[in-house]
Order: C-alpha cells, then sequence, then structure tokens
C-alpha cells in the first residue's frame, strides 16, 4: 500500500473505497466472526424477585439467578438449585465494612438442558449460616451458545459508599447481553446508567439489591453503572451472556436449525452429499431436481435407467436425453441383451 504523506490529496471515492474495504477485512484478521453469524440474545419474560420463576419460553435459554444477602460475618452461598437442578456460580463479591459487616451480590446460571430437567420452579438457596438480610431475583435469556454461556464476568465493590455509583465494565461481544446485580448495605433505591434496563430494585431490613441489563450492539466493553440513594457496602457483579451461533441470521440457533445455510437443502442432506452446511454457496448437484443429490441418487438425469445400467450401456447417466436403446423393453440394453428383439431367438 502507498504511503499517504500530510497535504496528499485523496479522492473521496477511493477513500470509502478504503474504508469499507478495511471494514470487511479487519474482522477477519483479528479473528472476529461476521455479525450475521449470531443470534440475538433476549430476555423472555420479565425479571421477577423471590424464590419462585417461570421460565420464559424459547431455545438455547439460559435461567440466572441473583441473590445477595447482608451479614456480620462471612457468610457464603454454598449452593443453588431450580426445580432440584443444581444452578452454576459465575462470580460474586462481597464488601466489608470497618465493622464486619458484609454486604454480598452473586450471579448463577442454569443451562436449556437443566431447564428442561427442572421438576419445578421454586429456587433452593444454601448457605454456610442465616444471613440478616436476603434477597432474590431471576430473569430468563434466550439464544445462548450453551456450550460456553458466559463470555465474561467482573466484580467490585467498596466497604464505604465511594464511589457511587459503583461501576463495572465488562467484555462483550455483538449479539450478547450483559447483565448486573447490585447491593448497597443501606436500603433505598438503585439508578442505572449508561441505558441499561433495571429489571428489580428490592429493599429487605438493612439492605437494598438490583438487577439490570443491556443488549451488546458490537465487540467490546460495557459498562454497569449503579447509583444507590443512601450508599453503604457497594458490591456489583457484571457478566456477559454469550450468543449462539446463526449462520445465515434467520433468528433460530443452528443447533436447532434444520438448514444452517438457509440453501433449502438440510445439513443432514448436505453432511450426506458432501457438500458444506455453512455454506450457502456451497450446494449439492441434482441433475434431475428431484430433491436427491447425484451422489445419492441411483439415476441422476431422471431418464428411469439407472446410473450403473447407463453407464454399462455406453449413454451419459447425466443426460435424460442420452438413454439406452432397448428394443423389447425387457429392461436390458441392446448392448448388454443377447436377444435385443425378444423373438427367443438370440442375435
Amino acid at each position: 500500500m502507498p504511503s499517504i504523506s500530510l497535504g496528499t490529496h485523496v479522492p473521496l471515492r477511493s477513500l470509502r473505497f478504503g474504508l469499507l474495504l478495511l471494514a470487511m477485512v479487519l474482522p477477519l484478521l483479528l479473528g472476529l466472526a461476521p455479525r450475521s453469524a449470531f443470534a440475538q440474545v433476549a430476555r423472555v419474560g420479565a425479571w421477577t424477585t423471590g424464590l419462585t420463576h417461570t421460565v420464559g419460553s424459547g431455545n438455547n435459554r439460559v435461567l440466572i439467578f441473583m441473590v445477595g444477602l447482608e451479614a456480620d460475618a462471612n457468610h457464603l452461598v454454598n449452593a443453588v438449585t431450580y426445580g432440584g437442578q443444581s444452578l452454576t456460580r459465575i462470580a460474586g463479591v462481597a464488601a466489608t465494612s470497618t465493622n464486619a459487616f458484609r454486604g454480598r451480590t452473586e450471579l448463577w446460571y442454569l443451562d436449556e438442558a437443566g431447564i428442561g430437567a427442572a421438576t419445578g420452579n421454586t429456587f433452593s438457596v444454601t448457605f454456610s449460616a442465616t444471613p440478616i438480610d436476603a434477597h432474590y431475583s431471576a430473569a430468563t435469556y434466550s439464544n445462548i451458545n450453551q456450550s460456553s454461556p458466559i463470555f465474561d464476568s467482573i466484580t467490585a465493590a467498596t466497604g464505604t459508599g465511594s464511589p457511587n455509583p459503583i461501576t463495572a465494565s465488562v467484555n462483550v461481544v455483538d449479539g450478547g447481553m450483559a447483565v448486573s446485580s447490585a447491593f448497597s448495605g443501606n436500603t433505598g433505591t438503585f439508578a442505572w446508567g449508561n441505558g441499561w434496563t433495571e429489571g428489580t430494585d428490592q429493599n429487605q431490613t438493612s439492605s437494598c439489591s438490583s438487577s439490570a441489563d443491556h443488549p451488546a450492539a458490537a465487540n467490546g466493553t460495557d459498562t454497569a453503572s449503579a447509583t444507590h440513594s443512601g450508599p453503604n457496602r457497594l458490591a456489583i457483579v457484571a457478566i456477559s451472556l454469550d450468543p449462539c451461533v446463526d449462520t445465515d441470521s434467520d433468528g433460530l440457533c443452528d443447533a436447532d436449525d434444520p438448514d444452517d445455510d438457509n440453501d433449502t437443502w438440510s445439513d443432514a442432506d448436505e453432511a450426506a452429499c458432501g457438500t458444506n452446511p455453512l455454506d450457502n454457496l456451497s450446494v449439492p448437484t441434482d441433475t434431475d431436481s428431484d430433491g436427491l443429490c447425484d451422489s445419492i441418487d441411483p439415476d441422476d438425469d431422471g431418464d428411469t435407467w439407472s446410473d450403473v445400467d447407463e453407464a454399462a450401456c455406453g449413454t451419459n447417466p447425466l443426460d435424460n436425453l442420452s438413454v439406452p436403446t432397448d428394443t423389447d423393453l425387457d429392461g436390458l440394453c441392446n448392448t448388454l441383451d443377447p436377444d435385443d428383439d425378444g423373438d427367443t431367438w438370440s442375435d
């Protein structure tokens, strides 16, 4: 590429083309998948508080559960189940003040397999000791990468009321969703900045918790920022959910889509035919358009003569106008038939 010194005039058309080319090539050089390769993570239904939650409908879901607690010692969350299924802890953090009081917030998740296996809609939380206050909230999200649902997580905490807002910046991927929980050792209310949508804001005896989320519109970072009306012992957890792959951008994750590249050939058929089910320019050859690709079709040109017979008879199995001669219509071409006219006398 020629260098451009200051003062050099670059035609606007060339500049636009260069920028467009850079926008197309740079993601490939960085190893980033194009936007169309991912579904959009979406919350299905509203956030709920308490220990019961009915999961929203959708595909490739993840159930997110927030637990917060206020205690006078380092009480821990040992386990969480939903309908008998064990959740996985994503991240948690405690804010400790000088009087040893602690405020803790944690986020846990259950994947689609666990949601499907759950026998009820109730959470059960096991603590290392009974806390003074306990807070619970939950939300369901769809279109999540089930093999690796959590893209990133980060925590922050302060034993005082400063800084307020308390913030946490989490890495996000285009099409994903950032989710956060915040906790304060005083009652009051939280306000979320940076365009985040609050899901819950609840008070117990001496503490307050809140949850929020924010769709990711691009690869980068997203900052959860929670301001409390009467801050004390502030803690925050921020995570990002990884979207599932959706090759043809039809809203169906590839795991649920029978035709990933939307070329009208199913993934199963493409696998049998030897073409790429993730490339809509890679399609099976089907000479006679009967829905069977030539590699598995016994009669590629649909002329009622099998490819094997046409090869033996010396005609073209890919041309339905090229058919073997069969004088006596006995199913044997004259080339192979010892009695072409079927008069019982051999040729």
